[in-house]
């Protein structure tokens, strides 16, 4: 249970991650990157995670006297682990769908984190958006409905 731990800490913190250097300095992979397409790097965490859950099981369960270190049960960790990947992934929809207004005179939506953009013309923001909009309504809303009830 402390290995996992310890795994999910490590990638919570990838999860995290600023893409630029405290904030200042840009990585000179991700400084050319469309902003909208920046922040959906963010989806590639749970993925990481749920390939670290899947190892993590088929090991164990594979070679059951090396996974005795985990005591009794590792069902916190991996549910810990789904917390973790379902609230990045929710983050990350919400994010990348947040329209926003400015006061600088110039009228309708734009988007969050590409003000220079109108909502839904940009191309990057349509997929986007559509990807989202598809986890939100056939993954994520499901789930939270089957924890509610």
């Amino acid at each position: 249970y402390v290995q996992l731990k310890l795994i999910v800490s490590i990638f919570q913190s990838i999860l995290l991650l600023n893409l630029e250097v405290f904030g200042e300095i840009p990585w000179c992979f991700f400084s050319n990157i469309n902003p909208l397409l920046n922040y959906s790097l963010h989806f590639i965490g749970p993925f990481i995670i749920a390939v670290v859950l899947l190892s993590t099981i088929l090991l164990a369960r594979y070679y059951p006297r090396q996974f005795l270190f985990l005591q009794s049960s590792p069902v916190q960790a991996i549910c810990l682990l789904i917390l973790l990947s379902f609230w990045s992934v929710y983050d990350t929809c919400i994010e990348l769908m947040r329209p926003t207004t400015t006061l600088s005179g110039v009228k309708g939506w734009r988007v969050a984190l590409q003000p220079n953009i109108q909502y839904l013309k940009d191309p990057y923001h349509i997929v986007t958006w559509m990807f989202s909009a598809v986890l939100l309504v056939f993954l994520l809303f499901p789930f939270t409905l089957l924890l509610l009830f």
